[in-house]
């Protein structure tokens, strides 16, 4: 990932998750990403709202 492009939820959701995603919703990757800022530290995921993340340095 470049920390310059935008990754949009849907991508995400598409990319990480079976494709018929019967067990995973948007509230799925919400917390998911709060988990990995909680262990990476939040300051290197950036949310943009209503698109979907960045990574930041």
């Amino acid at each position: 990932m470049e920390r310059t492009s935008i990754v949009p939820r849907s991508v995400l959701l598409e990319a990480l998750w079976d494709a018929d995603s019967k067990f995973v919703d948007d509230n799925t990757l919400s917390v998911h990403v709060s988990r990995l800022r909680e262990k990476i530290g939040a300051e290197h995921i950036k949310t943009i709202r209503g698109v979907g993340y960045q990574w930041a340095d």
